[in-house]
């Protein structure tokens, strides 16, 4: 009966003292990430190339690996072990979009982090866009100063080409300006398999241009990125 009674309590010191040691481990990784987020450092988004989820519990170990492209345009490969929770496993598959910071002089020390700043991320993006070639720094302008309207694709056909693995699309759009005139003009882009669902005919798109370039479109699709929606343009 007194062994029982030891016995009790120890187990329960011990299963408290592993949840201690699980929640201090995921904030020291998570803090330890954030504390790259300085000045010399740059945010990019990457995409999960891999996720392996170990023993099935509450709390899962999990191998969460992510592309992604530095500044000087070479391709790196970073990885990381979070505990998650099986509702959250939807935010990392493959082809999910991750924020990495690293140094530029030693970017395969990059880390993937999950805590950052919403405005931080979205120039992340922006900056990732470009880096890919799917956007602009004029298209991002436009987006950032430019008119912001409403258009319908009247129809989305690829064009045969492959560009870094995305295939290029065809747009042809009917724009309703503020004052609702309209305007047609069409768009050309490399598309990742991820958004064309997104581009079906009918739909209707965020668009952008600058003053006097109507025909030099931008387009703006909205995908969520952890617990947010960030802008993702094309053009």
């Amino acid at each position: 009966m007194e062994i029982l009674i030891i016995t009790v309590p120890l187990f329960l010191i011990s299963a408290a003292l592993l949840v201690f040691y699980a929640a201090h481990r995921l904030t020291r990784d998570t803090n330890s990430a954030e504390g790259l987020l300085g000045s010399n450092n740059i945010t990019v988004a990457g995409t999960v190339a891999a996720f392996t989820p170990f023993r099935p519990s509450i709390w899962v170990k999990c191998n969460i690996q992510v592309r992604f492209r530095s500044a000087d345009n070479h391709e790196w490969m970073v990885g990381t072990f979070k505990l998650l929770r099986h509702t959250e496993f939807s935010k990392f598959q493959p082809g999910a979009m991750l924020p990495v910071c690293y140094n530029p002089a030693y970017p395969q020390q990059g880390k993937i982090v999950l805590g950052a700043d919403p405005a931080l991320l979205q120039e992340a993006i922006h900056f990732s866009q470009i880096q890919l070639g799917l956007a602009t720094q004029k298209s991002i302008h436009a987006v950032k100063n430019g008119i912001q309207a409403q258009g319908v694709v009247l129809s989305a056909q690829p064009s045969g080409k492959i560009l870094q693995g995305h295939a290029e699309m065809c747009l042809h759009l009917k724009v309703t300006k503020p004052d609702g005139s309209t305007f047609e003009a069409t768009l050309t882009k490399a598309i990742p398999q991820l958004y064309v669902s997104q581009l079906q005919v009918g739909t209707v798109l965020t668009v952008f241009w600058l003053p006097y370039e109507e025909q030099n479109i931008a387009i703006a699709l909205s995908m969520r990125m952890l617990d947010r929606f960030f802008m993702f343009v094309f053009g």
